[in-house]
């Protein structure tokens, strides 16, 4: 969320669609029925749990990569799946306020990028949205998907593995 240097926001109508989000679409894709969830304190908008391991989800119109995103914010991820088996991504959505509608966090996602900690920082490439759906079915769904993701991510930022998180 752009912010002023003191903190501020600058685009309130903007920050306010990012909390409007509309998570029906993954009823009956994941396990049990479940749908994404969200923290309040710190505000993390969409969480996908994974027996014990999470992906912590960010929402944005103006950042698709950690490395753009602001400083504060970045960090906060940071502290919240450092030392853990957790995930940070950073989600690119196209919704913009003037169309008041809410953003579907199965739909809308038109790129993103993973940030785990595995002895110091390491980003994904950036994912393009078609792999949103299967990415997080693999996290939620499969017992040892949130491993392979973790997995796919560390070999594919030393060059050892290819790209692609799902599928061929």
């Amino acid at each position: 969320m752009p912010e002023h240097g003191d903190g501020s926001i600058i685009l309130e109508q903007a920050y306010a669609l990012g909390k409007m989000l509309e998570n029906k679409g993954w009823y009956g894709i994941l396990r049990d029925g479940i749908t994404p969830s969200d923290l309040d304190l710190p505000y993390v908008p969409v969480v996908f749990g994974s027996n014990g391991r999470v992906m912590l989800c960010d929402l944005s119109s103006s950042y698709r990569t950690w490395g753009d995103a602001p400083k504060g914010q970045h960090r906060l991820y940071q502290e919240l799946i450092s030392s853990r088996p957790h995930v940070a991504v950073l989600c690119h959505h196209n919704v913009v306020p003037e169309t008041g509608r809410k953003i579907d966090t199965l739909l809308d996602i038109d790129t993103f990028q993973i940030m785990l900690d595995d002895f110091g920082w390491i980003y994904s490439s950036l994912y393009d949205g078609t792999e949103w759906e299967g990415t997080v079915r693999k996290w939620v769904n499969e017992p040892n998907g949130w491993q392979e993701i973790r997995r796919a991510i560390i070999g594919g930022s030393i060059g050892m593995r290819r790209r692609r998180l799902v599928g061929d």
